[in-house]
């Protein structure tokens, strides 16, 4: 019997192309990496398609170069993972649908103090994420996760705390809290070799193997998916950190969750790892579980494996709940379960919900045994930045208090605009991908 999502075409295809169209789109808001790759591809695609124009090749050479140009994006989408192509892509965010889409997914208060209870309330949590993984396991409809949000006092869709997620991950250092020992850094030299353990635990607690920078000595600060500090006496190296998070494997690596790529810049001399003021070392990590070598001779003495273990099986469980709350936001209110979106598209989610579904059971069982929230002192909500100035104002009078306001004032602009820049990234008639794709196919589609 033939796929009919392999049919070009057919209802099945269209349907499976549009819901991986809008994970992909979805996606790029919290895969810093993924969202980069594809913004330098389509740049670089609409110069080369622009170059054939401006040399006065004919119409078929242009469309040639087009078409290859096209055939290197659908690549990349289907070396990601995504089932789709560009052009669908692109028609996806020049559709009615999208733009309901937009409405639907906008954050409110309420979605926000979901997040919050959903990671500091051990009874939100198991609750929520044991629904969520039902809807998976097709025992339960998306909308039940509606009903169970009015239930416990929430005026928000489900849609919209995941988009609380994504976007107050962006400004609060609690969301990629876990260790990383699988780190590689790569020296001036081109030579790469093992990494230091990096755990992140609360708003400006950070160590990377026994150096702790602090938010007063080191400047520590998170601000729109950056970690940085500055050097001192003990720490000799300035730090800048990019988090961000990878939701689907790929052919090559099956990894999915946290990750952070970055650099240290040493400030001075360090003869002990052999490295000299104003080299640059590259590193890259991801989250995982230590080992007890890692425990033994990399944790600082004053942070406890017991719970760095329980934080790393939290998030892990929460994070699957999410990609399966995207899936469900990808195929749209149309379609109440998996079940249904499966039969319509001719299984195009099937692989990506039987593994996300794998993952949540073992999630659940990984908890079972944590009677509180690891997290439950913790402040998810509103932006570090933004609440630190707000302490200063507080303190502050005069010419001081006016600064700071000012300062509050451009810091919340900044981050409003770090939030809405990948949905003017999509927009056809903006300055990003989707019009470098749109312009890339003018005079040939």
């Amino acid at each position: 019997m033939t796929n009919a999502t392999r049919q070009p075409g057919s209802p099945a295809q269209q349907t499976a192309h549009q819901a991986n169209a809008m994970l992909f789109v979805t996606d790029l808001k919290s895969n810093l990496t993924l969202r980069s790759a594809w913004n330098k591809l389509l740049s670089a695609m609409k110069a080369t398609v622009q170059h054939a124009k401006d040399c006065g090749e004919s119409h078929d050479q242009i469309e040639r170069t087009y078409n290859q140009a096209i055939q290197a994006a659908d690549n990349f989408l289907a070396d990601h993972g995504y089932n789709t192509t560009a052009n669908d892509v692109l028609s996806l965010v020049k559709s009615p649908f999208y733009e309901e889409h937009l409405k639907e997914t906008q954050p409110n208060a309420d979605s926000d103090r979901f997040v919050q209870e959903l990671l500091t309330s051990t009874k939100i949590y198991k609750a929520w994420q044991a629904l969520v993984t039902q809807v998976a396991q097709g025992t339960a409809q998306s909308t039940q996760l509606d009903q169970f949000l009015k239930h416990h006092g929430f005026k928000c869709s489900y849609m919209q705390v995941n988009a609380s997620f994504v976007k107050m991950r962006s400004h609060n250092m609690n969301y990629w809290s876990g260790s990383y020992p699988n780190t590689l850094i790569t020296a001036p030299d081109g030579n790469s070799k093992k990494g230091p353990l990096m755990v992140v635990y609360g708003n400006y607690n950070l160590s990377i193997d026994n150096d702790k920078p602090d938010k007063h000595t080191n400047k520590l600060m998170y601000n729109n998916s950056v970690i940085t500090w500055k050097a001192d006496m003990l720490i000799k190296y300035d730090g800048k950190l990019t988090f961000s998070e990878i939701t689907l494997p790929t052919k090559q690596d099956p990894y999915t969750g946290p990750v952070f790529s970055g650099q240290f810049t040493y400030a001075e001399d360090d003869p002990i790892n052999g490295y000299k003021k104003g080299d640059v070392i590259q590193i890259v990590g991801r989250l995982d579980k230590m080992t007890q070598d890692d425990i033994n001779h990399r944790l600082p003495p004053d942070e406890d494996p017991s719970l760095i273990d329980e934080i790393l099986k939290w998030m892990n469980y929460v994070l699957v709940g999410f990609f399966i709350i995207k899936m469900l936001v990808s195929i749209g209110k149309k379609y109440t379960s998996f079940k249904e979106f499966e039969s319509a598209s001719d299984g195009a989610f099937n692989d990506k919900v039987a593994n996300a579904t794998e993952r949540a059971e073992q999630g659940e069982k990984d908890i079972a045994d944590i009677g509180e929230s690891p997290f439950r002192q913790q402040d998810f909500m509103g932006s570090d930045m933004l609440k630190d100035l707000q302490l200063k104002i507080d303190e502050a009078s005069g010419e001081e208090e006016k600064q700071l306001k000012e300062e509050y004032k451009e810091q919340e602009q900044a981050e409003e605009d770090y939030d809405n820049k990948p949905d003017e990234e999509a927009d056809p008639e903006g300055d990003g991908w989707a019009a470098d794709l749109e312009d890339a196919a003018a005079d040939i589609l």
